[in-house]
């Protein structure tokens, strides 16, 4: 913006003034009339017409004299009218309105009459109309002459702006301030104002004239309220600082005012202070400004990220809490999973007294028929709408968790055992009720409190899945309380006793433990035994199920184990090994019969060994019997193959064919190239090497048979009778032996099938093949047993035929 300075505004302003005293003498008749000039311009215009219009007449050139008249009247604007008497007063010429303005008999400013003579005498009168002078009127001043007038007002001018600025020199604003105060307050960081009781700028540092993009010469003498300043929150300041303290005479810090500039906003922190005057009077305010706008933008900017860390961490809180629902939900049935249900439950274990503490274990009875006969998607419709119902019923009164596929554990807390039978009861009555994914759906339900003297959360949920596996042994469709299932059971038994015995169960340890004594007393017929059952397993892998294979297997390592109380009484007697080895045969089979019934009680293995056809009662169940039939044929043909060994070296695919054609199926290639591998293996028995024997146990042997061993037949039964859900309760208990085990071998069989039984729709082909491979490391412990058992007996020649 530009700006006139102090001198030159005084300079036009003394000029106007002269100008104006000028006009006003003019009016009052003070300065030089321009009248007088004027009429002498009139009266020498005039007689120079005359002149020439004398010169005329005498020649008589009147044509001339009307021509040159017409012009002088329209060149001369003042000149109204001109007329040409005569000497008889007639008009010979008129120019212009003449006739109607020329007044007879005056003369004056307007009106001016010549004579025009011609040889001396009066030709005639010359009369000249002007227009009126206006001299007194207040126009006048426009018709004094205005080169003058120009003249006078800028000579004053300029005089007066040389003079003005000579004086300034010494009495200029800037100038009050001394320079070296100047410079120091130049050299602060803040913007400093000094300002007057009319709120002028008196004085501002260059800090100030940085701060609204001004220079400091610009500034003074001009109010400060020439700026936009407002209030913090963007509103036009009611009051600001400086006035505040020019009223009340009061100090103000700290407060924030806003600047725009260009559209742009700074933000100060104004400080003011009054100065007083020698009465006590306010005269001025300094000011000043402290810029932060830098401090206020990363204020705003924090304030701004502050809010949105805040959405954020709301948002977190929200993702966090759903991330933590899925986490600890089944994606299904909404229930807890295990791993968030056992966490509860060993919390509520800990905390709860020791009645008040239950566990349901609900089992949706052949739910395998729901996936089978109306498809996977009906199955997922049934376990969702089964969870929903759980939920909605148990609500606050405990816990509800999916524990495998069909089945669920509920946890009830603060409830003694009389109110959980009642949970359990309702429960029980709302699935005869209710229709879940549009099927009529039973469950069987079992339940344990904590008082019936549970050692950990682990054995309470087990004495409840125990009740449960009770409830569907008995029928399925009811509920079963701990106390209840010993007698459910006895019952079961009773009832079984009159119908079909089922196969009694063989433990795996107590058969190695057999086999081992066998060994120490007659490891020939141990290596015998062994690779019998070697045969039997490769024969029968494909054509048995685990567990009648298992039954086989164990049938072909202790079918000889009679001789351990049979080799006992010939060395009592003193009888030499060669007679008692050909005389023992009837007697090692009754020893082995006494010893099966005494050990597992089970006649099924002792007719498998035999070859004795079993009870009619057995007969009774088609499939009982063909097992047990099968597996007496495929043990009798695997002792031949053995026996053979002696008598056709090496044993070829032919004769092994042959052998094997009693079976009633097919035996493909790669079995009968198996067998003929497995023949061709060397007889350890006839190792006659003093290392022979001398390598003992290993105690990492023992540790594979005590883990695996106690699980092996409960879980080769669940597989053959595709019970998942006894499949997944042996898993359990097998995995939590593997996790404490160092043994690397059992925990990476172990951990594929944990895998494979908790998938949705476990693959019974898979979890057979990895239940094999646990037999796997159970038949290399027994051939470790044979290997480092020193051979006590001499062989005799006819060992194998005695041991047939």
């Amino acid at each position: 913006m530009f700006k006139l300075k102090s001198a030159t505004r005084l300079a036009i302003t003394v000029a106007l003034i002269v100008a104006s005293n000028l006009w006003l003498a003019m009016m009052l008749g003070i300065a030089p009339d321009l009248s007088k000039h004027a009429i002498r311009k009139r009266i020498e215009l005039s007689e120079m017409i005359a002149i020439s219009a004398a010169r005329l007449a005498e020649a008589n050139r009147l044509p001339e004299l009307s021509a040159i008249m017409q012009q002088v009247t329209e060149r001369n604007p003042e000149l109204e009218s001109i007329g040409v008497r005569k000497r008889d007063k007639t008009y010979r010429l008129t120019f212009g309105t003449h006739l109607g303005q020329w007044q007879p008999g005056i003369q004056s400013a307007e009106q001016i009459s010549i004579d025009i003579k011609s040889n001396n005498l009066v030709w005639g009168t010359i009369e000249l109309r002007y227009l009126p002078l206006s001299n007194k009127a207040a126009w006048a001043l426009f018709e004094y002459p205005m080169n003058l007038m120009f003249f006078l007002s800028a000579s004053t001018c300029l005089l007066a702006w040389s003079a003005f600025s000579r004086t300034f020199r010494y009495l200029d604003p800037t100038k009050v301030v001394p320079g070296r105060v100047r410079s120091a307050l130049d050299s602060l960081a803040e913007g400093l104002v000094l300002i007057d009781t009319d709120q002028r700028i008196v004085h501002a540092n260059r800090v100030f004239a940085r701060m609204v993009l001004r220079t400091v010469d610009e500034m003074i003498g001009t109010p400060l309220a020439q700026f936009e300043w407002k209030e913090n929150a963007g509103e036009t300041a009611v009051q600001t600082p400086w006035e505040f303290t020019l009223t009340s005479k009061q100090p103000v810090s700290g407060r924030v005012l806003e600047l725009v500039i260009d559209g742009e906003h700074f933000r100060y922190n104004v400080n003011t202070n009054p100065i007083s005057g020698s009465k006590d009077e306010c005269r001025g305010v300094l000011i000043s400004f402290d810029d932060v706008t830098l401090l206020e933008r990363k204020k705003h900017d924090l304030a701004i990220m502050v809010e949105t860390l805040k959405k954020s961490r709301d948002e977190i809180r929200k993702q966090n809490v759903k991330l933590k629902f899925w986490a600890s939900r089944d994606p299904l049935t909404k229930c807890f999973n295990r791993r968030s249900f056992w966490e509860l439950f060993e919390c509520q274990w800990e905390e709860s007294a020791k009645d008040q503490l239950s566990v349901i274990m609900v089992d949706i009875d052949h739910f395998k028929s729901v996936n089978d006969d109306h498809g996977h998607s009906k199955g997922d419709e049934v376990l969702r709408e089964t969870g929903a119902m759980l939920l909605h019923m148990i609500g606050d009164q405990g816990s509800v968790c999916r524990y495998g596929g069909e089945e669920f554990a509920i946890l009830l807390s603060g409830l003694d055992l009389e109110s959980a039978t009642k949970v359990a009861q309702t429960l029980h009555q709302a699935f005869q009720r209710c229709q879940l994914g549009g099927l009529s759906i039973t469950a069987s339900i079992g339940l344990s409190n904590r008082s019936f003297r549970a050692m950990d959360a682990q054995h309470l949920l087990d004495q409840a899945d125990q009740c449960l596996y009770a409830a569907k042994r008995n029928g399925r469709n009811q509920v079963v309380r701990f106390d209840e299932c010993a007698k459910i059971e006895e019952k079961k038994t009773r009832t079984l006793d009159t119908t079909i015995m089922p196969p009694a169960q063989v433990s795996y340890a107590s058969v190695m433990a057999l086999y081992s004594s066998l060994a120490y007393r007659d490891r020939t017929a141990a290596i015998h035994s062994q690779r019998v059952a070697d045969l039997c397993v490769i024969i029968g892998r494909k054509a048995l199920d685990p567990r009648t294979l298992y039954w086989l297997e164990t049938c072909a390592l202790l079918r000889q184990v009679g001789r351990i109380e049979s080799s006992s009484v010939s060395v009592t007697n003193n009888e030499s090994v060669e007679a008692s080895a050909v005389s023992d045969g009837d007697t090692c089979i009754d020893f082995t019969k006494e010893i099966l019934r005494s050990t597992f009680g089970s006649e099924e293995l002792i007719w498998i060994i035999t070859g004795q056809s079993c009870p009619e009662i057995m007969r009774a169940s088609v499939t009982i019997g063909q097992r047990l039939d099968l597996c007496a044929v495929m043990l009798s043909c695997a002792v031949e193959l053995v026996d053979s060994i002696q008598i056709n070296k090496p044993v070829n695919a032919e004769i092994v064919r042959g052998c094997l054609a009693r079976l009633p199926f097919t035996v493909d290639s790669n079995v009968i190239q198996s067998v003929v591998t497995s023949l061709s293996r060397p007889i350890n028995a006839d190792c006659d090497s003093p290392d022979c024997g001398t390598v003992s146990f290993s105690n990492k042997d023992a540790r594979v048979v005590s883990l695996i061993g106690p699980f092996m037949d409960d879980l080769c039964t669940a597989i053959a009778n595709r019970d998942l859900n006894q499949l997944k309760h042996v898993v359990v208990q097998l995995d939590r032996c593997a996790t404490g085990s160092p043994d690397k071998s059992v925990n990476e069989t172990v951990g594929p099938l944990w895998a494979a039984v908790e998938r949705r729709d476990p693959e019974f082909d898979k979890l057979t093949m990895l239940a094999d491979q646990l037999l796997d490391l159970c038949r290399n412990t027994r051939h470790s047993i044979v290997q480092t058992i020193p051979n006590t007996r001499p062989i005799s020649k006819g060992a194998n035929a005695s041991a047939k």
